[in-house]
């Protein structure tokens, strides 16, 4: 693990759930797949995983990579001061009559607006 970060959320997941709660999204890059498998395996069931564990109610969880293979993402230099960071988790298999190059020529169409 070299760069943790932690952004506080200004929209709730999902409100059927206790607004009066703060929602916060905690991303973790780590240097490769084993790294992360490593930390994994070697939390395990440790007394220290519950400790931190039983601090908050995980939405989601999801490990990501970069879209286009050998390219890198530097969390620390993913938002800057007043900017703001949209986090979307969402199986888009699940849309009815989903249509795979539609969403890649919209998707590259907003990525480079």
């Amino acid at each position: 693990m070299y760069n943790d970060r932690e952004y506080a959320s200004f929209f709730h997941f999902n409100p059927a759930q206790d607004t009066s709660r703060a929602v916060y999204i905690g991303m973790t890059q780590y240097e490769d797949l084993e790294s992360f498998q490593s930390v994994g395996n070697s939390l395990g069931n440790t007394a220290e995983a519950g400790a931190f564990f039983s601090t908050f109610d995980p939405l989601v969880f999801t490990a990501m990579k970069p879209k286009v293979a050998g390219t890198t993402v530097d969390l620390s230099k993913i938002t800057t001061s007043g900017q703001i960071l949209e986090v979307a988790v969402r199986d888009l298999s699940l849309y009815p009559n989903f249509n795979q190059n539609d969403y890649e020529t919209k998707l590259k169409a907003f990525l480079m607006y």
